[in-house]
């Protein structure tokens, strides 16, 4: 494997270990009642775009209309 590719593979590690702190924060601000309007949008829509392409890329599958 190149450098390049050893670069990668260190990156997605580094990445997927963070989703499970990413995945928390977002789920604290979508539920806070008290975090503005836009904020819980914002992160009520990342989880959900998110999820949806983890859960295609985990079928094989693709979900055009979103």
């Amino acid at each position: 494997m190149n450098d390049k590719a050893q670069a990668y593979m260190a990156a997605s590690e580094q990445l997927r270990k963070a989703f499970p702190t990413a995945i928390a924060a977002l789920r604290e601000i979508a539920g806070d009642k008290e975090a503005p309007a836009a904020a819980r949008a914002t992160a009520a829509k990342t989880l959900l775009e998110y999820g949806t392409k983890m859960d295609e890329l985990s079928r094989g599958e693709r979900f055009d209309f979103l």
